[in-house]
Parts: C-alpha cells; sequence; structure tokens
C-alpha cells in the first residue's frame, strides 16, 4: 500500500510463492526508516522474530501516528465544546 506494489515478487506464480514461502521480499529504499523496519517485523520469515498484534500497536511509527490522532482529536474538543 505505501509503494503502489507488491513485497513478494516472482517472475511465475510458483516463484512468487516460493519467495513468499521463504521469506524473501524487498522494499524499496525510498520508504521511511521507520517503516521499512515495522514491514519487516510484520514480514519476518521466522514467526519467533514476527511481531504480534501488541508488538505492531507499540511500534515507533504507529505510536507516533497514534499520538498525532490524539494531539488533534484534543484540539477539537477544546475548539467544538461538547453538547
Amino acid at each position: 500500500m505505501s509503494t503502489g506494489g507488491y513485497p513478494f515478487e516472482g517472475d511465475t506464480i510458483f516463484l512468487l510463492f516460493e519467495n513468499i514461502g521463504r521469506g524473501v521480499f524487498t522494499i524499496p529504499p525510498s520508504i521511511d526508516t521507520d517503516l521499512a523496519n515495522l514491514l519487516r517485523g510484520m514480514l519476518a520469515h521466522d514467526p519467533h522474530h514476527r511481531l504480534d498484534i501488541p508488538q505492531i500497536k507499540l511500534h515507533r511509527l504507529l505510536e507516533s501516528y497514534f499520538s498525532a490522532i490524539t494531539s488533534f482529536v484534543n484540539l477539537i474538543h477544546l475548539l467544538i465544546p461538547a453538547g
């Protein structure tokens, strides 16, 4: 979604599934470092090294995203009185 492409590639469907099974994927160098780190953690081949949902929620990238949203919502609550 972030690049407009898929992380796993293969010239044939067989090679595509082989790369998925082996955990062979590419992240373009133009991707933000935090996003690349999150994607690597989510797509890790070894399940013991793969991020789980709580770890994803606490990831630096999402933490900063949710922090910005929370700040925006708090600002809206200050500007628009409840009721």
